[in-house]
């Protein structure tokens, strides 16, 4: 049996997902903060989504989708993971956040520990992220977290009879060692 990577940081656990989440990954999904910006549900977030959601989740091989449910304290509160195109050496981040938790800094957590796991653990060259254009919310994280925006894909998905943009981030592994290197110089400098 596979073994799949537990992810701790000061305040979340990001874990393999349970048959016993869909309940909680439905909640988050199916906000009306949240739903919007869901690719694979554009007409609405369903039970059966959660689902599938959760059962691929569990079976999917974490070699090519490294899926994480976001916990605090007991209680689900997300998703994050990294969808892995081995042959490039490198992995979209794919995530959600329950509405309750936005703002909170849950995601920028989550996302840093998981572009961690990616480059230490699993040995990536890049990794990418899409985002609404519009969303200025998810921008803000991922440019927090070290992704710059390296292009726009105008027009790129129909949301109801709507085309949105999406705008792409990523980074490079060399580029998200050097952040680091930085950031525990700045640590030991002040401390």
């Amino acid at each position: 049996m596979e073994t799949r990577a537990t992810l701790r940081t000061q305040r979340l656990v990001l874990r393999p997902f349970h048959p016993n989440d869909v309940d909680a990954v439905y909640a988050f999904n199916s906000s009306a903060q949240w739903s919007p910006y869901l690719r694979s549900a554009p007409e609405g977030y369903t039970r059966k989504n959660a689902e599938d959601f959760v059962a691929r989740a569990i079976l999917q091989d974490s070699n090519l989708f490294a899926q994480f449910a976001i916990t605090m304290g007991r209680k689900v509160i997300g998703s994050m993971g990294l969808k892995i195109e081995p042959e490039h050496g490198a992995a979209e981040l794919k995530f959600s956040i329950s509405g309750e938790n936005n703002a909170r800094g849950i995601a920028t957590e989550a996302a840093t520990a998981v572009l961690d796991y990616g480059f230490s653990g699993l040995g990536l060259s890049k990794i990418h992220a899409r985002a609404d254009s519009g969303n200025v919310g998810v921008a803000k994280m991922f440019t927090t977290i070290g992704l710059n925006q390296e292009g726009l894909l105008k027009g790129q998905r129909l949301h109801g009879d709507e085309r949105v943009d999406e705008a792409i981030y990523g980074v490079l592994r060399s580029d998200w060692v050097e952040r680091a290197k930085a950031a525990t110089q700045d640590l030991s400098v002040s401390g």
